[in-house]
């Protein structure tokens, strides 16, 4: 059974940024990215458990899958819905505070 993919909107903010940042420089790969981004968290629609665990913060609903080797989409697994937390730069460490304060868009 398919989840639902919601977005928070720090997500989808945090992803603006990544896109308007690399558009600078290269407009083509930040096309690239937010299609690759938004690819994999539909992705995890059907195949919830297929990312890795944040390590950080050691919860296996809390899972995440690398983008283009430069950036993590952090996501939460419940029983119906996939919530994307956060986009971030793959080496940016996270906290279980920030994480668990966004809220998804309804």
């Amino acid at each position: 059974m398919a989840r639902r993919v919601v977005w928070t909107d720090h997500a989808l903010d945090e992803l603006r940024e990544i896109a308007e940042y690399v558009a600078q420089q290269d407009p083509q790969e930040s096309s690239r990215i937010v299609t690759a981004a938004l690819a994999q968290a539909d992705e995890r629609a059907e195949f919830p458990e297929s990312g890795a665990v944040v390590p950080e913060l050691d919860s296996h609903s809390v899972r995440e899958i690398i983008i283009k080797r430069a950036f993590r989409l952090i996501y939460e697994v419940s029983r119906d819905q996939i919530t994307v937390l956060a986009v971030v730069r793959a080496r940016k460490r996270l906290d279980r505070k920030s994480l668990r304060s966004r809220r998804p868009l309804e």
